[in-house]
């Protein structure tokens, strides 16, 4: 969604825009109901799954027709599956579980959930690395979520058309960098006020915002400490 940033008349100098706080406020609105809609969402999608588990009882006592309907429904059953997964991340991401820290792998697949569709329309390779299992970064789930997903729809917005990203998890002694590496350079000046937010968000909690470009790639890393397990 673009913005403009453009400073309003009559607004003090430092101030924030007019339309990036009803953009933020914006933004906590659909997060609220974002939580809703997902539950209302899955209440049918587990009526489905009871009443295919229904009817592959009810054609059981006929070998032929249980053998020309399994395909159709193990396709379903999948498609169920898949549906209730894009919901449990929304969930998520929507209404993080309280805690000290979150799993690396959890908001690279809250990447996936929320952008991929994102990037299909502007034709945008989105690439993910898998995390290494069990990483995690040290912080509140929801503060940390907020600054990853803000740096994520930079990035996005960032990358134009037909461009490429990819995410990844790495750690580093004791920090776990959250990455996002563009293909080729991103378009300057997009949305500079999420990195300033995001490096003061990460200060905030130990953590920095590192940003460097070269070689025909550019990358922003959001450093958090590791949580120890």
């Amino acid at each position: 969604m673009p913005v403009d940033r453009t400073q309003e008349a009559g607004e003090p100098s430092g101030a924030v825009p007019a339309e990036l706080r009803e953009l933020a406020m914006h933004g906590i609105g659909l997060a609220a109901a974002a939580g809703g809609v997902a539950h209302q969402v899955r209440n049918p999608l587990n009526a489905i799954v009871l009443q295919l588990a229904l009817l592959a009882d009810k054609i059981a006592g006929s070998a032929e027709v249980a053998g020309a309907c399994a395909p159709h429904l193990a396709k379903l059953r999948e498609q169920v599956a898949r549906v209730d997964e894009v919901v449990r991340r929304i969930v998520d991401a929507a209404d993080p579980a309280p805690g000290t820290g979150v799993e690396a792998a959890r908001l690279l697949e809250a990447a996936t959930a929320l952008f991929a569709h994102e990037a299909r329309s502007r034709h945008l390779a989105l690439v993910v690395d898998a995390a290494a299992p069990g990483l995690r970064v040290r912080g509140p789930p929801a503060r940390v979520e907020r600054l990853w997903v803000g740096l994520l729809w930079r990035a996005v917005e960032a990358a134009g058309e037909a461009g490429g990203l990819r995410l990844a998890a790495e750690r580093h002694g004791a920090e776990v960098g959250l990455a996002i590496e563009h293909r080729r350079p991103p378009r300057p000046g997009v949305l500079p006020w999420i990195a300033s937010a995001a490096a003061d968000g990460a200060g905030a909690l130990g953590g920095r915002l590192e940003e460097s470009e070269g070689g025909g790639t550019a990358r922003t890393v959001l450093w958090l400490p590791v949580e120890a397990r």
